[in-house]
Formats: structure tokens, C-alpha cells, sequence
């Protein structure tokens, strides 16, 4: 796992915590920051170079990253623990640039729950603006009741 920032250290000072994926592929990109809020989780991630672009901004592909973790997290933290879901769609839309040494926070606006697909919508947001718009859509693929 990557070293932890002084900003992140801010972070767990503050209470988030250091979101543990269950797959090898995220935690060498970068650590993903969360606390609940509500029935929500709130994701954080601090941008570095390594995330960037060749014109030096965020790559859409690592925002998109961002977007399926915070989308497909916070419907895994409202369905039945035997439930297994994969992302079928996913759609964001760049509204804004980021630069390393930013962070942006993933929240989400709208989740619905049903016994095949699962949606949920938000933004990605850089000091308290969207610089992303996010929504999915997730097939259910077992413990469907």
C-alpha cells in the first residue's frame, strides 16, 4: 500500500479510515479514505502524479476507478451480505480538471435496490464542487431471495 500523505494522516485524525478493499487491484493505485455518513459511505482520495494524465491532469480512467468504488461500495453496504453484484454500466462525465495534490470526495445522491439490477447515482467533488457526475448500474448475481 502506498505511504500515508500528511492529508491522509488529517483524514484518520479526523475519523475516516483506510477503506480495506477485498481485491488486489485498488490498494496499489492509491488508499481510498471512507467514513459513513448516514446510511452513506463517503469516500476520499488524495490525487497524485501517478494518477495523472500526459497533460498532467487526473486520467478519466483513474476517476472512473473512483466512481465504480464509491457507487458499487455504497450499494454493497446496503444489500445482504450474501448478495454478490458486478458492474454492467457505468457512465461519468468529466466536468472538471484535477490537479495532483487535490482530493476529491465521492458521495452518492441516489440508490435503488432491486432483486436483479441495483442503480445508484453521485458526484465526485474537489472542494466541494462536481467534478465528475457518476451513476451505475449493477446486476445482482447471487442471493437474489
Amino acid at each position: 500500500m502506498n505511504a500515508i500523505s500528511p492529508r491522509g494522516q488529517a483524514w484518520l485524525d479526523s475519523g475516516y479510515s483506510i477503506w480495506q478493499m477485498p481485491c488486489a487491484f485498488t490498494p496499489p493505485i492509491a488508499p481510498f479514505y471512507f467514513r459513513e455518513s448516514d446510511s452513506d459511505l463517503v469516500f476520499r482520495v488524495e490525487i497524485d502524479a501517478q494518477h495523472c494524465n500526459g497533460a498532467g491532469t487526473a486520467h478519466g480512467g483513474f476517476l472512473a476507478t473512483i466512481a465504480d468504488v464509491v457507487l458499487g461500495y455504497n450499494i454493497n453496504h446496503r444489500i445482504p451480505k450474501d448478495w454478490r453484484i458486478a458492474t454492467s454500466n457505468l457512465s461519468v462525465q468529466y466536468l472538471a480538471p484535477v490537479f495532483p495534490g487535490q482530493w476529491v470526495e465521492g458521495r452518492i445522491d441516489r440508490v435503488k435496490v432491486g432483486k436483479r439490477l441495483c442503480h445508484a447515482s453521485g458526484t465526485l467533488d474537489l472542494e466541494g464542487e462536481p467534478i465528475v457526475a457518476m451513476h451505475a448500474i449493477f446486476a445482482v448475481l447471487t442471493g437474489k431471495s
